[in-house]
């Protein structure tokens, strides 16, 4: 990484790509979670053979009968994931251990990835890479582009931390890989799942106010997780060496997310300062500044590169009486 916070991908890598894109056999480790699993539903839509990373028996089965095949292991054992993208078309890697020390996840994903590309090196077969853009940090009310340097003081938080796993596979692409890596914005989400709205909908519950941190009109992007879906596939058939944005750059405000949430709880909203939040626990700790900043992100090389096109925007409605609302 440069001091202005921009990688050096050397100037040898594989930029596009050199071989046709149908009938795929694809490695998709995390097949099991949110985002792997709408991705696997995509790539067998369309044709294509999925083999999944299962960390037991159960989900292994659970993943033959969605029409995966999978292959039992843990990100931990490099050999086995480096055996499996050596015989593989394609990865996508959405897997990563959010539970526990994060920067002995960060570790070990840097490992999965280095053991993975490894495997595939000299092939220029696409090797699709997830990230967020909460690494960015506070961007500002305005969406910003691929090009926005890394403050290094981001390195310092969890979200931060996945800027040493996209360094890693960055210049993993000079052996011969074509490395994607794909920005998630802060929401992902649709169908009922997500990583942050179930976190602030159990906040809600547990303390009869839907809390959001003030001022309230800092923004964070999202994009549905179906839509989301679609990028990681034309990743695979047009992408080059490089870092996508995935967001649909609507920007939702943090008071506005508060008050879906707390028409789906039926509770009222209030606003705290981020000193407040921390104090009394009204999330993790960790997320807590995450939800303080405002993190916009532009997905306009995406579409211009790949043809993007995202359907879905109405993320507030979801929350207060959609598929949110179907699972309380």
């Amino acid at each position: 990484m440069h001091d202005d916070g921009t990688f050096d991908t050397g100037s040898q890598l594989p930029q596009k790509p050199s071989t046709p894109y149908s009938n795929m056999k694809v490695f998709v480790t995390g097949p099991p979670g949110y985002v792997g699993a709408e991705v696997a539903r995509l790539l067998l839509s369309q044709g294509h053979t999925v083999v999944g990373l299962a960390r037991s028996d159960a989900r292994a089965e659970g993943l033959r009968k969605a029409g995966i095949e999978p292959v039992i292991g843990e990100l931990s054992q490099t050999n086995i994931l480096a055996n499996a993208a050596a015989s593989a078309d394609a990865v996508v890697h959405t897997a990563f251990f959010h539970h526990g020390d994060y920067e002995q996840a960060t570790q070990m994903d840097i490992a999965a990835i280095k053991a993975m590309t490894d495997a595939m090196a000299g092939t220029n077969k696409p090797f699709i890479m997830s990230s967020g853009s909460g690494l960015l940090g506070d961007t500002g009310l305005l969406s910003v582009s691929e090009e926005f340097p890394v403050d290094p003081r981001e390195c310092l938080t969890p979200p931060g931390t996945r800027v040493l796993t996209e360094r890693e596979g960055l210049l993993c692409a000079g052996k011969g890989v074509r490395v994607m890596v794909l920005r998630l914005p802060p929401y992902v989400w649709g169908n009922g799942g997500s990583f942050f709205i179930p976190l602030h909908i159990q906040a809600a519950r547990d303390k009869g106010k839907a809390f959001y941190i003030l001022p309230g009109t800092q923004k964070q992007d999202g994009v549905h997780v179906e839509d989301l879906a679609r990028v990681y596939v034309l990743a695979l058939e047009k992408g080059s060496t490089g870092i996508y944005h995935t967001s649909t750059g609507d920007g939702y405000t943090a008071r506005g997310i508060a008050e879906a949430v707390g028409a789906n709880v039926g509770v009222p909203v209030e606003g705290i300062s981020l000193e407040e939040a921390l104090k009394h626990g009204i999330w993790p700790v960790w997320a807590a500044p995450i939800f303080s900043m405002n993190n916009r992100v532009s997905s306009a090389k995406a579409e211009r590169e790949l043809g993007w096109k995202y359907f879905k925007t109405d993320m507030l409605e979801d929350i207060a009486s959609g598929s949110y609302a179907q699972k309380a």
